[in-house]
């Protein structure tokens, strides 16, 4: 399993170009294609300005997946794609330049250009001294400069180091062994959770001996995690620290089932939600930054209107913003052999009363979402796609623009990547000044890597063949048997009303109960008699109709859509 990227640019496309190999500042060759688009023919429209807006990962120090910049204007097409090796691509922006990290062995920064996706340079994650570093951290973007967090080997005495390059260039600018890998970063300052480095000269500003794993600073406050051990299964600890001086505001315990790695830090509020899977994993929480105390907390439902008795399956990282919080519930459903059923909903939370504006819903794998100028971007695969292998994933993913006022969808585009098979879309998009970047799981042939696909703007409106398609789903049946255990020759009640239309609702319920194909009786509930032995059995077929018409007979699942009736002995006890 790997990761594709998306990279919409609102900057011109170049020509078309495939390169098979090109050069770094220095004069190392890399390989991984730039691959452009041929189909790539329509306007453009270049509305390019300095990159300003997603200088580190989740857009700000915060983590807040917002900016004040705009995605393609007024729409999307592809322009190019690059192939890499990670599995969790992070993104950040600056002076027309993508950094990223292109390969997992020898975990490379790289900057590619941002309107045609060729690599200006790439630099070891260290100053070529030690191999043992590894990128943990950014990469972060202030001005001129671009900054990555390492941490050594496991077995490595190594410290670990922040490293600073010259954006442009790729030359190394200055580098700080620190105590801890993981950075915050709100342009001025990098911090750890015991250490705060100035951003222009490398100089640590203070320094002090709390431990644990910084996540966001906001406000002139610094967010560091504090994790239970092995033996302490009950909590975690969420720390504030004065983000001027180093010194701890206040120390708070907090659940261990609130995932604090997808932490949302502003002036006003600190949010969270529970662990990414699982049955507490819909949970969304909001924080008193002041104290720590829990301001409230919102529970979602089952995203299938006939299982709200069970949690949805995942939820995403969050988007804040202008006083709302953003965030996708993703729901998977079997039914029997059937599925599974894919459902997302995009919600928007007044981030002070908990409430919902509004929601938005789509039958397909949607991301998190990230808020720009107005807008919600999320990512997305789109299952009608070409199927690339085996286990016939699709090979179309795609982007979606919603309007943050009341979630109209402003337009949706697909594009089709050959050889490449798609997995899920759950990480939010990256958005800065024109151009929108994403995280989709992919499989490449049979073996792992990602791909870098970049968009271009252009006032050309988008063409079915590039649009999700809606398409009613034809319902799935399901029968219950009463009583479960009965002898020959008894009456026994079939209820149906655990059929499931996953896009609008069941209208009719059609029998077949002597197996000819033929539908004799209908309603939700019949009552039959059993087979008059245990050797025998007596098979009764239903068939559902949902409210477009669609029928469950639409279905090639090579399961009987029914309930085989044979007694478990000839007694009548």
């Amino acid at each position: 399993m790997v990761a594709v990227s998306l990279l919409v640019s609102s900057a011109a496309f170049a020509s078309a170009m495939t390169r098979n190999t090109s050069k770094t500042a220095d004069g190392t060759s890399v390989d991984g294609p730039v691959t452009a688009d041929a189909n790539n023919s329509t306007t453009q429209t270049d509305n390019t300005t300095a990159d300003t807006g997603w200088t580190a990962p989740r857009a700000d120090g915060g983590r807040t997946g917002a900016t004040d910049d705009s995605g393609p204007t007024p729409y999307p097409q592809s322009a190019w794609n690059r192939a890499t090796t990670i599995n969790e691509v992070t993104i950040a922006v600056g002076n027309e330049t993508v950094f990223t990290v292109v390969d997992d062995d020898s975990n490379r920064l790289a900057a590619l250009n941002s309107s045609t996706g060729e690599q200006r340079w790439t630099r070891p994650n260290n100053t070529e001294q030690n191999p043992e570093y590894r990128i943990t951290s950014g990469p972060f973007v202030a001005g001129e400069t671009v900054y990555v967090g390492t941490t050594a080997d496991l077995y490595s005495t190594e410290p670990n180091t922040i490293l600073a390059y010259n954006a442009t260039t790729g030359a190394l600018r200055w580098d700080q062994n620190v105590t801890t890998g993981a950075l915050a970063f709100d342009g001025e300052y990098l911090y750890g959770s015991s250490v705060a480095v100035n951003t222009t000269t490398g100089e640590v500003v203070w320094n002090t001996s709390l431990s644990g794993r910084a996540v966001a600073v906001a406000d002139g406050q610094l967010y560091v995690v504090q994790r239970p051990g092995y033996d302490d299964v009950e909590e975690k600890r969420l720390v504030a620290v004065n983000a001027t001086n180093g010194t701890v505001l206040w120390n708070r315990s907090v659940s261990r089932n609130v995932n604090l790695d997808r932490f949302v830090a502003t002036a006003d509020g600190l949010y969270a939600t529970g662990p990414q899977f699982g049955p507490d994993s819909a949970k969304l929480l909001a924080y008193d930054p002041t104290d720590g105390s829990l301001s409230w907390s919102k529970t979602f439902d089952s995203q299938f209107d006939a299982f709200q008795d069970q949690p949805p399956d995942s939820t995403s990282a969050l988007a804040v913003d202008n006083g709302t919080v953003y965030v996708t519930v993703y729901d998977k459903l079997t039914i029997g052999l059937y599925g599974p059923l894919e459902r997302s909903t995009i919600y928007a939370i007044d981030a002070e009363s908990s409430e919902s504006r509004w929601q938005y819903r789509k039958d397909v794998h949607l991301s998190g979402p990230s808020v720009t100028n107005g807008s919600v971007y999320l990512a997305a695969k789109d299952p009608t796609g070409p199927k690339e292998n085996i286990l016939s994933h699709s090979s179309r993913m795609g982007l979606f623009s919603l309007d943050t006022t009341d979630g109209t969808e402003w337009w949706n585009y697909t594009h089709t990547r050959e050889g490449v098979a798609l997995y899920d879309a759950s990480e939010p998009p990256m958005v800065a000044n024109g151009h929108v970047y994403a995280t989709v799981n992919a499989y490449i042939g049979i073996s792992g890597g990602d791909v870098l696909f970049a968009f271009n703007a252009t006032d050309q409106p988008i063409q079915p063949a590039h649009q999700f398609q809606s398409s009613n789903t034809a319902p799935y049946p399901r029968v219950n048997v009463s009583p479960a255990d009965y002898g020959p020759n008894e009456t026994v009640t079939l209820n149906a009303s655990e059929s499931v239309d996953v896009d609008g609702q069941v209208v009719a319920y059609e029998w077949d109960v002597d197996d000819d194909r033929t539908y004799e009786r209908t309603g939700m509930e019949i009552n039959v008699t059993t087979p008059k032995s245990s050797s025998t059995s007596r098979y009764i077929r239903l068939r559902v109709i949902d409210d477009d018409n669609a029928s469950s007979d639409e279905h090639s699942d090579p399961v009987l859509p029914g309930v085989t009736l044979q007694p478990t002995s000839d007694s009548c006890e």
